[in-house]
């Protein structure tokens, strides 16, 4: 159940989001919120209201849904219990079983490469990263808590997250930590370095993972520009590999013993780099 102090301010209005489908969807997202039903009667009473539109092939009522479970994601990161409450209930979502139509054919929608209802929650991740991440610098110094809620999120979900769709999260995890660790921000470091620490103290264990895969890497690519974020001390590209792990955490044991941070900055610091040193035993 969702700690008291989150469960009393729980309201996020989600009847908002809602124009064209059943009020129930936000009375029982705002019951799930206060701890009032759990994620898996929440993901099954949520599925069955929306079953009868998408087996016609009408999928556009979950744009509405999806706008409204990013704020329900972003609202859970204020406590790590209760993200790992909303991952379960959209791991469950994502298990209700595949919506076909009259033809037996897996509705998905039209913009859509592959990703069927509810399989892949199609259009989730997107909405995830459009709305709840705003990569613009300046807007970030207007948002600090909002970052690290999402975040928090963002890295449960990546550590414990439906294997199938919690690639939409690995992006964010790049930039999170590139972003945090591989420029000196001097005084915005309280900014960037938070988010990028709670990606590694959540999702060590995942981040070595992609790592060991090789993920993504690029050993050409360039990394965030310098009109930003001031000269890269990382310059072997972008994407995964061992080489930048070892860094991050050579990074991260650097910052948690540097004079220029506060004691909160390099207790966050020295949590990540103990994350990555479980992980490495």
């Amino acid at each position: 159940m969702a700690n008291t102090e989150i469960s009393q301010e729980s309201s996020l209005h989600l009847d908002q989001y809602f124009k064209t489908s059943d009020d129930q969807v936000p009375r029982i997202l705002e019951a799930f919120l206060d701890g009032e039903i759990d994620p898996e009667t929440t993901a099954t009473r949520t599925a069955s209201i929306y079953a009868p539109q998408l087996s016609q092939g009408n999928a556009s009522p979950t744009d509405e849904l999806w706008t409204a479970l990013v704020e329900v994601a972003k609202h859970s990161g204020r406590d790590q219990a209760d993200a790992s409450r909303a991952v379960t209930f959209l791991n469950s979502l994502s298990e209700q079983g595949d919506i076909a139509d009259a033809a037996s054919v897996a509705i998905q929608p039209s913009w859509a490469t592959g990703g069927v209802y509810w399989r892949d929650l199609p259009g989730f991740a997107f909405a995830f990263r459009v709305q709840a991440f705003d990569l613009d610098r300046h807007r970030f110094l207007r948002g600090k808590e909002s970052l690290l809620q999402t975040t928090t999120f963002a890295a449960t979900y990546l550590q414990y997250g439906n294997p199938t769709i919690r690639k939409g999260m690995i992006f964010l995890a790049e930039v999170g930590l590139m972003t945090g660790l591989e420029h000196d921000h001097g005084e915005l470091n309280d900014l960037y370095l938070p988010a990028a620490a709670t990606w590694m103290a959540i999702a060590a264990e995942r981040v070595r993972e992609l790592c060991n895969e090789n993920y993504n890497r690029d050993d050409d690519a360039p990394g965030l520009p310098e009109v930003y974020h001031g000269p890269p001390l990382w310059s072997a590209g972008r994407g995964f590999s061992v080489g930048r792990w070892q860094f991050w955490k050579q990074r991260f044991e650097t910052l948690a013993q540097s004079n220029r941070l506060s004691d909160e900055l390099r207790g966050q610091a020295r949590r990540a780099h103990d994350a990555m040193v479980r992980v490495d035993e």
